[in-house]
């Protein structure tokens, strides 16, 4: 991306906490990692290659709680 200046518009990122079930096992307990951690890692890359302000960030997790809803604001605001 840096020496073409080709970028996405957008990176969508998900955890591994699961999805629709009909992964087999073994993707859900030994592929991916949480979703908090994905998300911090794609943006700090992004960050690091001062591309974020280029390429959007789109994230999808499971939400329980008022708490997990509200955790990308807290993590990510300027």
């Amino acid at each position: 991306m840096l020496e073409t200046g080709v970028k996405p518009d957008f990176i969508t990122v998900d955890g591994a906490e699961g999805g629709t079930g009909a992964a087999p096992i073994d993707f859900s307990n030994y592929v991916g990692m949480p979703w908090e951690d994905a998300l911090i890692f794609a943006v700090d890359t992004l960050n690091t290659y001062k591309l974020k302000k280029d390429i959007k960030v789109i994230t999808a997790t499971k939400i329980f709680t008022l708490l997990i809803c509200l955790k990308p604001f807290v993590l990510f605001s300027p």
